[in-house]
């Protein structure tokens, strides 16, 4: 796709949208490695012979980065929102500035007729 502003549905829909593991493994990932998606199934493997108090510990820390994960994310759908908001204003003006010219096409043709009568 071009860096030029999409003007059409189909434009639109070109756009590579993240899946839901994408979206959160690169919010994760910021947050706490251990909880991304293909960290999770060595867990086990990786802490073996951790004391009852660091799994204690360990597991304090994801219930806290799955707190800061759920911020985060609600941040991120807000900027999500703002752009969407900002491109369909954009959009609405792009479309009405066609629709003027059309409009002001079909009255100079209107008048041009009547001159000619």
């Amino acid at each position: 796709m071009t860096n030029q502003d999409p003007t059409t549905i189909d434009e639109l829909l070109a756009y590579d949208i993240p899946n839901a593991e994408e979206v959160y493994d690169k919010l994760m990932a910021e947050i706490e490695p251990d909880l991304m998606t293909d960290a999770m199934p060595h867990l086990a493997e990786k802490y073996e012979g951790e004391t009852e108090e660091e799994r204690t510990e360990r597991f304090a820390r994801y219930e806290k980065a799955f707190e800061k994960y759920e911020e985060v994310f609600d941040a991120w759908i807000g900027g999500l929102k703002q752009k969407y908001e900002v491109a369909r204003r954009d959009l609405m003006k792009k479309a009405e500035k066609k629709t003027i010219k059309k409009e002001a096409a079909m009255l100079q043709e209107l008048e041009a007729s009547l001159d000619a009568l």
